[in-house]
């Protein structure tokens, strides 16, 4: 669980990163996203998904099991009328 949020949060940085830089020159050096606050928030959000569906995954109901029809005279294979 830990693991998909660190992971996650680690990709959508370097493409924060990867996508920030230089549009020109003076005030527009610095240009796009801060890599390490989107890779925070991206992570804590993976997180959030994660336990979410780790909880909903648990707490589906199981299948039932499948009836067999009881065997009896009428419906058995060896009975012939």
């Amino acid at each position: 669980m830990f693991g998909i949020a660190l992971v996650g949060g680690a990709l959508i940085g370097f493409m924060a990163w990867a996508s920030g830089g230089a549009a020109g020159p003076g005030r527009l050096v610095d240009v796009g996203p801060n890599a390490l606050r989107t890779g925070g928030v991206a992570a804590v959000e993976f997180l959030i998904a994660a336990t979410l569906g780790l909880y909903a995954g648990s707490r589906s109901p199981s299948k039932p099991a499948a009836s067999t029809p009881a065997k009896t005279p009428e419906n058995s294979p060896s009975s012939s009328r």
